[in-house]
């Protein structure tokens, strides 16, 4: 009904205003007390509950999720308190504090104070971090703020969270070097490792160790600073041996491993892709520059999001890439976070997941610049055979997707826990996304304890909404955002996400 009356009165929001903030008042929904803010991936529209809407850090979650960022998480959804897409927190003037770096690399914000390794395994970085609230510190202009490492299953990103100026009431790991990971640069993020000086993170990748370890840390200066040695370690040559030839001979040298010379005439790709839902709709394959076949997969199953990864040795020339969705929505990120991941010589050249019937990429040994195909026109619905897999805890409303409004039940009882703990599964609506209220509702109001590790002290209100308005075909995936505890529902068929 909102955004009915909105629309009669402005005309087409998604093409008359980049955003749209709902604010609900209190009483206009049977569940009024039960649910914080929504809002839609990639779209226009957010929804907040009451005074939800005057909180600061529920809006820049919320309109978060509208440039295309989804949760961060630590052992949990949400979890993660050292930036704004975990918990929100019921206060009018804070806290102060911005995305990780995870959110900040993917938004393309402080790209001249950050980099990335293309192939971790052999490439070792020393270096100094500084916080982001540092970013223009001109006595600090070769100073980095993220460093990304780009293994092939996962992206991981090393940051300096300094707590000062407008990240000075960051919730958790102030002054702390920091390690997350994503599986694909839109994908959720995991906080990994909290540093303090002399703090050592080590994983187990592809059966070598990642070592980030902080060697010296400033925290009296002003600017302060962290000084960070990032490497793969190793023993023996073997333990650098990747069982690939053209890539040349892998020695360990002084305790990190050091790439050979590549062969001239074969470069290696590589091909990390990961499925949404429908893997059978998705295909791709590898052609050279006469139309032959080189590589190519597909037929995956359906179900939960499957990584699945090639490699190859390939002639030094030019080829390209094209990977397809038979139903035309793309594989991100309405039914699952689906993404892929090309390399040629462990150097990026192409990365996606947001398209619709197909895209191409030229990579390779090419003279000419590459060439995007331009995608299809996105279909009108979608009938899936199967419920889609969801990101958001449970406890929060399985959607029925009727066409008309919404028929609201009474929740039979209210938990005391701050929310719900599995993800619901959701069908895809027809027209727009319609939410029953779930049998137990989650309270709404905070709870009396402070969320664990460093936590505010506001505590985070939790809980996804129980009823979702009559939304006018909102462009993106509704993300029902709970910031704190929302449930993720799937995008509406009338325009899936592409």
């Amino acid at each position: 009904a909102a955004t009915v009356a909105a629309t009669t009165k402005y005309g087409d929001l998604s093409t008359n205003f980049d955003y749209v903030i709902l604010c609900i008042p209190p009483g206009t929904t049977s569940s009024s007390g039960s649910w914080i803010a929504y809002a839609y991936v990639n779209g226009y529209l957010s929804v907040y509950n009451d005074n939800w809407c005057e909180y600061p850090s529920g809006l820049v979650h919320e309109i978060g999720h509208n440039l295309g960022l989804l949760h961060s998480n630590e052992n949990g959804a949400y979890q993660d308190k050292s930036g704004l897409m975990g918990y929100s927190y019921s206060n009018d003037e804070g806290p102060l504090m911005c995305f990780n770096a995870a959110k900040n690399w993917q938004l393309g914000w402080y790209v001249d104070r950050a980099i990335s390794i293309p192939n971790p395994f052999f490439e070792r970085w020393s270096g100094t971090l500084v916080g982001l609230s540092d970013f223009t510190s001109e006595a600090l202009e070769d100073e980095i703020v993220i460093v990304r490492l780009e293994f092939p299953a996962k992206f991981y990103y090393v940051s300096f969270n300094r707590k000062t100026g407008i990240n000075s009431g960051t919730n958790e790991a102030g002054n702390q070097v920091l390690v997350h990971s994503a599986e694909s640069e839109s994908g959720e993020s995991e906080l990994l490792a909290k540093l303090s000086n002399l703090g050592v993170y080590t994983e187990e990748i592809e059966g070598k160790t990642l070592i980030v370890e902080v060697t010296n840390m400033d925290l009296i200066s002003d600017p302060g600073t962290a000084d960070v040695s990032i490497r793969v370690g190793c023993e023996i040559d073997d333990d650098c041996d990747d069982g690939v030839e053209c890539n040349g001979v892998e020695t360990c040298n002084s305790g990190s491993c050091e790439r050979g010379e590549p062969s001239q005439s074969e470069r290696l790709y590589s091909l990390a892709l990961m499925t949404d839902s429908y893997g059978s709709e998705t295909s791709w394959d590898i052609k050279d520059a006469d139309g032959g076949p080189v590589a190519s997969g597909g037929n995956y199953p359906d179900g939960a999001s499957t990584l699945y990864e090639y490699s190859e040795c390939l002639d030094a020339k030019c080829y390209t890439f094209t990977v397809r969705d038979s139903y035309g929505d793309g594989f991100c990120c309405g039914f699952g976070s689906g993404y892929y991941n090309l390399k040629w010589n462990s150097v990026l050249v192409a990365s996606g997941g947001t398209f619709q019937s197909s895209e191409s990429e030229e990579f390779g040994d090419c003279t000419n610049e590459p060439i995007t195909e331009s995608p299809t026109e996105a279909p009108v619905s979608k009938n899936p055979t199967g419920a889609p897999i969801s990101t958001g805890p449970t406890g929060a409303p399985v959607s029925e997707a009727p066409t008309d409004a919404p028929v609201s039940t009474t929740p039979t009882e209210a938990p005391v826990s701050a929310g719900p703990t599995d993800a619901p599964a959701s069908a895809g609506p027809t027209d727009a996304p319609v939410s029953a209220i779930p049998t137990e509702a989650p309270v709404s109001a905070g709870p009396t304890e402070s969320p664990i590790s460093d936590g505010p002290t506001n505590s985070p209100v939790s809980t996804g909404p129980t009823i979702s308005p009559v939304s006018a075909n909102p462009t993106g995936s509704p993300l029902s955002a709970a910031p704190t505890y929302g449930p993720i529902s799937t995008s509406p068929t009338d325009s899936p996400v592409t």
